[in-house]
């Protein structure tokens, strides 16, 4: 009889601690973890739990590969684990980054693309982060038919690839990220009424884009954006010669080309020095203030600016004024 009380009171206490580890457990792992900002990882073929925990512990995931690693004997996702790259973003805990790990459904490639960049440029980073074709996307990029599926009426997309940071699926296809760059253009677009602003000021919306590219090249000071779009209306309306450089530097295909004179000479619709007018299209990719600048430019008689060396630019309404600040300012 006494044996049986204390086998008894040993399975009350196993059932007891049994549950009591189990509610541990169930509060562990749903404890947050220490990662504060999104990161991206890649798990490559091949690598253990434990690697993978390390992996993680290296790009602040984690605080402890063992307490990682019990999370996953767990879920029972020891042989579950997907490969590639992965997205982590906070607030996570352990049962969330583990159910990340083993999730089955496509991941996400995070792939920022800057204000500014070129066609050429963006097609590049896509190709190298999507595992995609950079050939496909230059078809694409030009493609009528296609253009005319994204329900726009221009001769390429140029202007039109929305500069972000982007989530794309691992196993999108050009055309699928093309539309979300553009998606992404109109969505933005409509929140600011582009379209119906730029009608206001006398341009289409490809002719505002236009003008918002060139923004974009020449002004790194925000506030300036307006300013330099009053320069550009201005001259417009005198049908007077933009003389942006950044035009020129699109016909070379390189942004980074030191311009000499007798690049101004080239014979390309997007020399602005020799052709009045705005170019056939845009020229870059612009960001949000660009595209609201062109077509909310400052009310100014400026019709000229100059570098100031330093980021900034000094502005001029006629070209003896402007002939002085460039003595000044390129001595």
């Amino acid at each position: 009889m006494n044996r049986a009380k204390v086998y008894l009171s040993l399975i009350l206490v196993s059932v007891t601690v049994f549950f009591a580890v189990l509610i541990f457990l169930g509060h562990w792992i749903h404890e947050p973890l220490p990662l504060q900002e999104p990161v991206q990882i890649v798990i490559e073929p091949g690598l253990s739990g434990r690697q993978i925990g390390h992996l993680l512990k290296k790009n602040g995931v984690i605080d402890s590969v063992e307490a990682f690693r019990w999370a996953i004997w767990l879920q029972g996702a020891e042989q579950d684990l997907r490969l590639g790259t992965v997205y982590i973003t906070p607030p996570m805990t352990r049962y969330e980054l583990v159910e990340i790990l083993r999730q089955k459904s496509p991941m996400l490639v995070r792939v920022r693309l800057q204000e500014g960049w070129p066609s050429w440029r963006i097609f590049h980073i896509l190709s190298e982060e999507l595992n995609l074709s950079s050939s496909r996307f230059r078809f694409l990029f030009s493609d009528q038919e296609f253009i005319a599926s994204l329900g726009l009426e221009v001769k390429n997309l140029e202007g039109f690839l929305f500069p972000d940071t982007y989530n794309i699926s691992a196993d999108a296809s050009e055309e699928d990220v093309l539309r979300q760059l553009v998606g992404e253009f109109k969505e933005i677009s409509s929140e600011i009424s582009l379209e119906k602003k730029a009608k206001k000021v006398g341009l289409s919306l490809n002719e505002a884009v236009t003008v918002a590219s060139i923004i974009e090249r020449e002004v790194r000071v925000k506030k300036e954006r307006p300013i330099v779009s009053a320069v550009f209306h201005n001259r417009l309306e005198k049908r007077m010669l933009l003389q942006a450089d950044p035009t020129v530097l699109y016909a070379f295909r390189d942004f980074s080309k030191l311009l000499s004179r007798d690049d101004l000479n080239i014979d390309s619709a997007y020399n602005t020095y020799r052709y009045k007018g705005l170019p056939p299209g845009p020229i870059c990719n612009p960001g949000r203030s660009s595209l609201m600048a062109a077509v909310e430019p400052v009310d100014s008689e400026y019709l000229y600016f100059v570098s100031c060396g330093d980021g900034r630019h000094y502005f001029s309404k006629n070209y003896r004024e402007h002939l002085a600040a460039v003595r000044k300012y390129r001595r």
